[in-house]
């Protein structure tokens, strides 16, 4: 509860009593830093992942790790902060296949779509197990800015992808 609820010192103090607890999973897998994640505690979720080495590519019990929920909420800082510490990239598909960049799609953030792209080589092309893309995800939203944003992303990747096949 204290992630959840971003009470910075109370976890600090938790993390000193119990320091190996940190990347501890409750019943439906998440750690304390997914907590921190899905509740948009910037502070909290920093401390984890950079003064207690939080494992940040721990998945739940649907296959989401923090960044998958960090992608979802307000707190670009958030996601930031996970990209960095990464060793896996930001493609990682959940149990449906949805990677953050769907997540971000999904709830209309522009500005993580954009960090993840052009910061983290996200791969726009990716497809769920619906067979859709980050942006066929959006059209969903009917969010027009970032409908165009992601369609002239899409068409640079295509674009990269036919160069590739001529020059073979």
């Amino acid at each position: 509860n204290a992630c959840r609820q971003g009470n910075l010192c109370f976890v600090k103090r938790l993390v000193k009593a119990h320091g190996g607890l940190v990347d501890i999973q409750d019943n439906s897998g998440y750690t304390p830093l997914h907590k921190a994640c899905m509740n948009d505690k910037l502070d909290t979720a920093r401390y984890l992942v950079k003064e207690c080495n939080a494992a940040v590519d721990v998945s739940d019990m649907v296959g989401r790790t923090p960044l998958h929920y960090a992608s979802m909420c307000k707190q670009l800082g958030i996601v930031k902060c996970l990209a960095e510490s990464l060793n896996v990239g930001v493609d990682i598909k959940d149990n449906y296949g949805n990677t953050p960049l769907h997540y971000a799609a999904m709830c209309g953030r522009l500005d993580v779509i954009k960090f993840l792209i052009e910061s983290c080589k996200a791969d726009v092309t990716v497809l769920n197990q619906k067979n859709q893309t980050p942006l066929q995800v959006l059209r969903q939203r009917h969010d027009v800015a970032i409908a165009e944003y992601l369609s002239s992303r899409f068409r640079q990747s295509d674009s990269k992808g036919a160069k590739k096949k001529k020059t073979k």
